[in-house]
């Protein structure tokens, strides 16, 4: 476990975690909700391995990517007039936008709609690990079972119960326990799939 802290987000931490991240790692790290589980986006592999620790299904479910910047972010989705205006307008926050996908994602992050889910935290942790990186992370929350709640706020909890499955954990402090608001930008209005920690500014 390393400690990185939001207010000097850098250091052998930050450091260390990239390092991870680079050589084909997972990591669990903090967002502005959640504590996600994540690895670089051009790792199958570690794809695969996220996808295990959610319990996910390859067939059905995709996995969300974090960028640290809209101008990442149009690198992989198709970003229109109006979707640009609402990106400006909710990120960087606790939202997750779907958006057309564009032939550069690899297929473990694009559902059978061809879409994406992206996020840009505000968590300066999370875009510093993007930025330092140089590309979005592939990335999941957490799955913290109902009745549970502290294995997803506490670091040292989540080294205890995910330690084994994952290459690094990284102390951002405490984590959230509401989720992300999901919207559907493939829409025109864009629609509130899932209500969570962010209100949508329509």
């Amino acid at each position: 476990m390393v400690r990185i802290y939001e207010d000097t987000p850098g250091g052998e931490g930050m450091e260390r975690a990239v390092m991870v991240l680079r050589e084909g790692g997972v990591i669990i790290y903090p967002t502005d909700t959640l504590y996600a589980v994540g690895c670089a986006l051009d790792n199958a592999r570690g794809a695969e391995r996220i996808m295990q620790i959610k319990g996910l299904k390859r067939k059905s479910d995709r996995l969300t990517f974090l960028c640290d910047s809209i101008s990442m972010v149009a690198d992989y989705a198709r970003v229109s007039n109006a979707n640009y205006r609402l990106l400006r307008e909710t990120l960087p926050g606790p939202f997750t936008i779907i958006l057309p996908g564009m032939n550069r994602v690899p297929n473990h992050c694009l559902s059978r709609r061809k879409t994406v889910g992206v996020r840009i935290p505000d968590n300066s942790i999370a875009r510093g690990l993007v930025e330092a990186l140089g590309m979005p992370l592939v990335t999941g929350s957490l799955p913290v079972e109902e009745g549970e709640p502290e294995y997803g706020v506490y670091p040292e909890l989540m080294e205890e119960r995910w330690g084994m499955l994952v290459d690094l954990v990284v102390d951002g402090g405490e984590g959230g326990v509401v989720p992300s608001t999901v919207v559907d930008a493939t829409v025109e209005p864009a629609v509130v799939i899932r209500e969570g920690k962010g209100d949508l500014p329509l």
